[in-house]
């Protein structure tokens, strides 16, 4: 096993902000978690086969809502509370921790809950970028079972916190997802909720994380972006190495973009123009991109689950929930701001139902098309 310092889960903050399609929680969100971390602290990272070996369980941790709602996270303290309740109820140890995705947010929580409880944290994920729904996910592909679900919180309206702990007797991620949401809509719970789920055997997780490696993708990415001569180029050339086919989709200054927060989402749209008189990008969000479309193209510059993601072509990275925070506002004001377009990991591809439903959540937000490979619309 490696292990990770405060000055590597910084980096990989920023390369998780841009492989994470819009999505994944706040830049400044995964920061925070950092900044929090003990000076002299580290955390194992484990492989796939080092953390089947350890026996016990690995399970799945992570924040669930709308990314604009977790913008005040500090510590993953409900993301603990979740984990230590699915022990409870599984009566068995949780011996490392599952990222759910890539995410500024998502990766940190995940990290930072491995470093607190003592146990590693595995170098993969569910999806290779961040997803709206667990639906979304590749842990659904191999017959896990989602029970128990526990969602976290604290309720904060009665003048002082009182714990909120449900435990959700699911057997799918649809059933977990379709519960989960309206739960963390009601007082109390303010549009988010520490998650835990998915609490594997060793050869459930052999077959559950199929996406590997991505933990030192983000940051081989963060390092890109924060030394390289011209971060755009390089960000592409390692991506390319590592098997993911990226673009640039579009060139432009930010636009003022559009959000609402409702059902534990963050849904909104964000223009990027070429100019005074060129043509305009804009990207469709539910917490993450989903599509993007030009006015000077017919067809959409990337839909999902390919991922469309925000640089800065100076290489700093961001995500849709930044975009309302001033010191982000004033960072992009006069920047030249870069979509890049990321081949989706295969899993995301292939598997049927994890196509059905980024089609129907396109569908719902009013896209009446198929999906189309980033490499067919690009070329």
């Amino acid at each position: 096993m490696r292990t990770l310092n405060k000055e590597q889960l910084g980096i990989i903050v920023q390369g998780a902000t841009l492989l994470a399609s819009g999505g994944g929680g706040a830049r400044s969100a995964g920061q925070s978690l950092v900044d929090n971390f003990p000076d002299d602290a580290t955390v194992q990272v484990a492989s796939v086969e080092q953390a089947a070996g350890l026996g016990g369980r690995a399970a799945v941790v992570a924040y669930i809502g709308a990314p604009d709602a977790m913008q005040t996270v500090r510590k993953p303290a409900l993301a603990v509370r979740a984990l230590k309740q699915l022990e409870a109820e599984i009566g068995e140890p949780i011996t490392s921790i599952v990222p759910v995705e890539i995410g500024a947010l998502s990766t940190m929580v995940a990290a930072t809950t491995a470093q607190l409880l003592g146990v590693p944290v595995v170098d993969g994920d569910g999806a290779g970028r961040a997803v709206p729904s667990l639906t979304m996910l590749t842990f659904n592909g191999v017959g896990l079972s989602a029970d128990p679900t526990v969602l976290s919180n604290v309720d904060r309206s009665g003048g002082k916190k009182s714990p909120i702990n449900v435990v959700l007797r699911v057997q799918t991620a649809a059933q977990a997802e379709a519960l989960a949401r309206p739960i963390i809509s009601v007082d109390g719970f303010n549009q988010h909720a520490g998650l835990a789920l998915w609490a594997m055997t060793p050869d459930e997780l052999r077959r559950a994380v199929t996406i590997r490696g991505t933990l030192q993708l983000a940051e081989d990415v963060g390092r890109t972006l924060q030394s390289a001569e011209d971060p755009v180029r390089a960000v592409i050339d390692l991506l390319e190495d590592n098997g993911r086919k990226a673009y640039v989709l579009f060139r432009g200054q930010l636009g003022t973009p559009t959000s609402t927060t409702s059902g534990g989402f963050d849904s909104g749209q964000v223009p990027i123009h070429e100019g005074d008189d060129g043509p305009t990008a804009r990207t469709y969000n539910l917490n993450e991109n989903l599509i993007a479309f030009s006015t000077a193209e017919d067809l959409p510059l990337a839909i999902g689950p390919d991922s469309i993601c925000y640089m800065t072509s100076d290489g700093y990275s961001f995500s849709n929930a930044d975009l309302d925070e001033a010191a982000v506002k004033k960072r992009l004001k006069d920047a030249e701001i870069v979509l890049l377009g990321i081949r989706a990991c295969e899993e995301l591809r292939t598997q049927a139902p994890i196509v059905e439903a980024f089609t129907e959540q396109l569908t719902a937000m009013g896209y009446a098309g198929k999906y189309v490979p980033i490499e067919t619309l690009r070329a």
